[in-house]
């Protein structure tokens, strides 16, 4: 366990207290974690950060269940359900280009 003898104070504005107790909730740890880890520039994963790429996901699931549906009933793929596929995996590609998540090594 880490011994911690010093201790830091510092003024805020009420905007910038309300932003870093939001973040402190959403990050899900204690304030104490969350300020040494930001100050320490150490990453802090935002689950929210995902929701539109987890919505992308799943309406992609749902374009390959209608179209493996459509392919038992009829046997035959449309370019407008593999350009629908396309156009989903491209959102996430976007997505994932734009995420400033980094994979530490």
């Amino acid at each position: 366990m880490v011994h911690r003898t010093r201790k830091m104070t510092f003024r805020l504005t009420e905007e910038e207290y309300r932003k870093i107790k939001e973040k402190v909730k959403d990050a899900g740890i204690s304030q104490q974690q969350f300020l040494l880890k930001t100050a320490l520039e150490k990453e802090i994963i935002h689950i929210k950060e995902f929701q539109e790429l987890i919505l992308q996901i799943k309406r992609i699931g749902i374009n390959i269940n209608q179209i493996t549906k459509h392919m038992n009933e009829s046997d035959i793929i449309t370019d407008t359900e593999i350009f629908q596929i396309k156009g989903g995996l491209d959102k996430i590609w976007q997505l994932l280009n734009q995420s400033k998540i980094h994979i530490p090594k």
